[in-house]
């Protein structure tokens, strides 16, 4: 737990931090992938829509943004929110990810998920 002060100002809320954490042995599992926006399977969109919603099963209770890894296309992308308990995790696509098939895989870890496809197309 850690709680931060700047200058004359009040502490912070505790945060909760996991810091080198062994690797899970349990499977990671890839459920299922969507538009975050439209909630169309398998596909997602580029620019300002481009959000992702995959579906994973395996993630260990401490599962956040730290220690998850969406990575479409081969390029890994920082998920913005990760829930252990639903296995949702959210993530804006990368500008460098260009239409087309694109695997999808979640790292987490140490652990790696089976791939699902992804079709991504240009616009929202």
């Amino acid at each position: 737990m850690a709680r931060v002060k700047i200058g004359a100002h009040g502490w912070s809320e505790s945060q909760e931090f996991f810091v080198d954490l062994p690797p899970i042995s349990n499977e990671l599992r890839l459920l299922s992938v969507q538009d975050g926006i439209s909630w169309r399977g398998g596909e997602v969109g580029t620019g300002d829509e481009g959000w992702l919603t995959v579906w994973v099963e395996g993630l260990s209770p401490e599962s956040d943004g730290g220690n998850t890894t969406i990575e479409i296309g081969g390029i890994p992308h920082a998920p913005e929110m990760v829930d252990a308990t639903t296995g949702q995790v959210n993530v804006k696509l990368r500008i460098v990810v260009r239409p087309g098939l694109r695997e999808v895989r979640v790292l987490h870890r140490g652990a790696v998920s089976n791939a699902m496809e992804l079709r991504v197309r240009d616009g929202g």
